[in-house]
């Protein structure tokens, strides 16, 4: 019993690091967007949300392996491992508010910018019809 209480730990500790790595990858990922957002296209910071949800997975996973072989988390390294966990997974929490909050602006400037276009457009469409029909029309099919 105490050895399959060891070997659950230490898998614990292999799952830990592995989770731990992955959030680091991540931030390291978001960071270098974060910095760079208000110049990316859309479709690039589309592209890095769904290329981040593969990560999101693999934690996931790792999260409900963890899980099953944390029987008791006395461990003062799987309490730091979690603490340290906690932080990353709050500093990626922020990036992704910044994130889109950006996509939410961009989409407002898209949405007013279309609205005034098509208001001009209605409107020179009204200015060509008024003065259309002042105007005389001949009916070349029937002269």
């Amino acid at each position: 019993m105490f050895q399959t209480e060891l070997s659950q730990g230490s898998e614990l500790h292999q799952v830990l690091k592995q989770e731990l790595q992955s959030f680091n990858d991540v931030l390291q990922f978001s960071n270098k967007f974060v910095s760079e957002i208000e110049s990316l296209p859309v479709d690039v910071l589309s592209n890095m949300i769904n290329f981040r949800q593969k990560w999101v997975e693999q934690i996931q996973m790792l999260e409900k392996k963890r899980k099953t072989l944390q029987v008791k988390a006395n461990d003062e390294q799987v309490k730091a491992y979690l603490k340290n966990i906690s932080d990353l997974a709050s500093k990626i929490v922020e990036i992704d508010k910044t994130i889109y909050k950006n996509l939410q602006k961009r989409k407002l400037k898209f949405v007013q910018n279309y609205s005034t276009t098509s208001s001009q457009a209605r409107s020179f469409t009204r200015q060509v019809e008024t003065k259309d029909s002042g105007s005389q029309r001949v009916d070349i099919v029937q002269e």
